[in-house]
């Protein structure tokens, strides 16, 4: 457990090392935008966090913080800006994306709030498939986002013919991202 929260703690410093020279460096990348950082920054956190809570806390905390700790509200949104910023398209959130991109925290928050202060609570079993069903919802339709921005905007294009192998790259990139994070939907 000791070499298990040893690795957590690494990986996470390693990731927040990179995130800041990515800060540092990611207007003279292409590939890079502050959408991406933050992602990466987001992700480090939470293994750093996990590392610490293996190493110093007790297991009921660590369980706590392993399965309740949902960072996908967060990181799917960006990874969505990130391909929108990548696309060339405008990277800020409508007001009519508002109902898309908030309906889903809402409900983890409203159902959050049920089970912590309402005397009405969900029965054990009950309350976590009904956050599995929402999550696997939202991880769904940010999948189907990323998908439909990315069919239309960077896979269908031919690319600027002033510099292919750099389009190739992007390509080749965002289908390897956009698979990693599609597979993300399918963990139990």
């Amino acid at each position: 457990m000791i070499l298990l929260s040893i690795l957590f703690i690494t990986t996470g410093i390693i990731g927040l090392t990179v995130s800041g020279i990515l800060l540092k460096n990611y207007t003279s990348n292409k590939i890079m935008n502050i959408y991406f950082i933050l992602f990466i920054a987001i992700l480090s956190l939470k293994q750093f966090g996990l590392g610490l809570s293996y190493f110093f806390f007790q297991k009921n905390t660590m369980n706590w913080f392993y399965e309740n700790a949902s960072f996908s509200v967060l990181v799917f949104p960006l990874i969505y800006l990130y391909f929108k910023k990548l696309s060339h398209e405008s990277p800020t959130i409508e007001k009519k994306d508002i109902s898309t991109h908030y309906i889903f925290p809402v409900l983890f928050f409203l159902l959050f709030l049920n089970q912590v202060y309402s005397p009405y609570k969900i029965v054990s079993p009950y309350y976590e498939y009904i956050e599995y069903f929402i999550s696997f919802i939202f991880l769904l339709w940010y999948d189907y986002l990323c998908f439909e921005l990315l069919l239309k905007t960077i896979w269908s294009q031919k690319g600027n013919k002033s510099n292919p192998s750099q389009n190739d790259l992007i390509q080749h990139w965002t289908k390897f991202l956009f698979i990693v994070t599609s597979i993300a939907p399918l963990k139990p």
